[in-house]
């Protein structure tokens, strides 16, 4: 599974891309990985458990097409040549990325006031 990095500068030139197709990946990792990853990030047990995708259609049908074609065509980008390619992105891993999340705070938000 591959993740996205941060956001990105201005946008280059249309022309520069014009006809081309490119993959964004900052990292790529297996759903074991991503669970333990969040795991030490958040300070407490994560565990991956895929959900079938019958499932996954009834409550979005983007969400599970996007699943199933992870687990059938899968993601083929090259990240060490998109970094060298584009290093005007602030690429980073998903465990920098984690590392820099208030986990408190994203689950366990303040009740709102009244």
């Amino acid at each position: 599974m591959a993740w996205g990095g941060s956001a990105p500068p201005p946008p280059p030139p249309p022309h520069d891309f014009a006809g081309h197709r490119i993959d964004i990946a900052s990292d790529e990792l297996t759903p074991a990985r991503i669970a333990h990853t969040l795991a030490t990030a958040a300070g407490f047990p994560v565990v991956h458990q895929e959900v079938p995708l019958s499932h996954v259609r009834t409550r979005s049908a983007d969400l599970a097409a996007m699943f199933e074609y992870f687990t059938t065509a899968g993601l083929d980008v090259d990240v060490p040549a998109l970094r060298r390619d584009h290093p005007e992105v602030r690429w980073h891993t998903f465990a920098e990325w984690t590392a820099e999340q208030d986990w408190t705070a994203l689950l366990f938000p303040l009740p709102r006031r009244p």
